[in-house]
């Protein structure tokens, strides 16, 4: 399942093995760990309660302007990976 996030939310990269805080989702590319966090410091869930993401393409303005990303759960990409179907 592919997911629109569209941010003004905090942003972390894996990068190294370690979580690092970036500007937004325009600093992400494809491929790249990612999670999100509210303003109060909730992070960002998808519908099965994820909260870490795989962004499967480069972000892009969406039509209000602001950075968006097409993503999936990090879980259901690595079962992908391992042949667990499309993510």
């Amino acid at each position: 399942m592919t997911v629109k996030y569209i941010s003004e939310r905090k942003t972390e990269v894996l990068r190294d093995g370690e979580w690092i805080e970036i500007a937004n989702i325009g600093e992400l590319k494809m491929g790249d760990a990612f999670r999100l966090f509210e303003s109060d410091g909730t992070p960002v869930l998808d519908i099965s309660g994820e909260t870490e993401f795989y962004a499967m393409e480069q972000p892009f303005f969406a039509e209000n302007g602001r950075f968006a990303i097409g993503a999936c759960p990090m879980k259901a990409w690595q079962a992908y990976l391992n042949g667990g179907g499309k993510p």
